[in-house]
């Protein structure tokens, strides 16, 4: 699986990373494990006919088969803001065709993206397209929106989360939580929760001391399983079943 962080540049307030899945290997489909994250993901197919998808801000697992390679893009809010492609609560908790919401700079740029021949092709042509995107900044309201959605995602340990944002943004917490309700879709509070989870399953994935979900806030191993079965309907040892030819190719 090849994978790049956007760092170093100005992309990469808008951009998490890219990854790239294996080779299919004359494998005709995988079940592709798409677990509740604060990011906004792009699916684009490589060398195949297959449509691109956007996955919205998640509460909650999708399998979604997968019949090609795939190009990803992980996006924070303020990314997909600057795409204009409408509210992030028209997509959240759900993976929709991307032609459903964009246009045909989209349409061609999905094209392009299947047709290129390396995963380094693929990250030029896509930052190309979005260094086109930014030449039309982004309202001052999806600015505060996007700047109390990292804050939440990346200070998610914090007690009072929402009371403290209010106190330092001078933003009422009526006036937060009217956000996420009008352009999110999903509660300040389930964020809170989903970036501690997005967080543990990281810690899942890279760390081999057992009690590393402590750091993440939980209060032990149960308590972990327990909010993993629930956002993902599965225990830790199928999701790794699930993904182990993804991740170890």
């Amino acid at each position: 699986m090849d994978y790049l962080e956007e760092k170093g540049n100005d992309r990469e307030s808008y951009i998490d990373c890219y990854w790239e899945s294996h080779d299919m290997a004359g494998e005709q489909s995988y079940v592709y494990p798409s677990v509740p994250e604060p990011y906004i993901n792009l699916y684009f197919p490589v060398d195949s006919e297959e449509k691109a998808r956007i996955k919205g801000i998640s509460s909650k697992s999708d399998f979604f088969e997968m019949r090609s390679k795939l190009f990803g893009v992980r996006f924070f809010l303020k990314g997909f803001y600057q795409l204009g492609l409408g509210a992030a609560s028209g997509i959240s908790d759900s993976i929709t065709d991307l032609e459903v919401i964009s246009g045909d700079k989209e349409t061609e740029l999905a094209r392009s993206i299947a047709k290129a021949a390396s995963f380094d092709e693929r990250v030029r042509i896509f930052r190309d397209y979005f260094d086109s995107k930014t030449e039309t900044p982004i309202s001052g309201q999806q600015e505060n929106i996007s700047e109390a959605f990292q804050y939440l995602v990346k200070e998610y340990r914090s007690p009072n989360l929402i009371k403290e944002y209010s106190e330092r943004s001078g933003f009422s917490t009526r006036t937060i939580h009217r956000w996420f309700s009008n352009n999110i879709g999903i509660p300040p509070k389930r964020l809170v929760r989903i970036a501690r989870f997005h967080q543990a399953l990281s810690g899942l994935h890279t760390n081999k001391e057992p009690g590393f979900y402590y750091d993440c806030g939980y209060f032990d191993q149960a308590h972990f399983i327990k909010e993993f079965r629930e956002f993902t309907g599965i225990t830790p040892e199928e999701y790794f079943r699930i993904v182990s030819d993804l991740y170890n190719s």
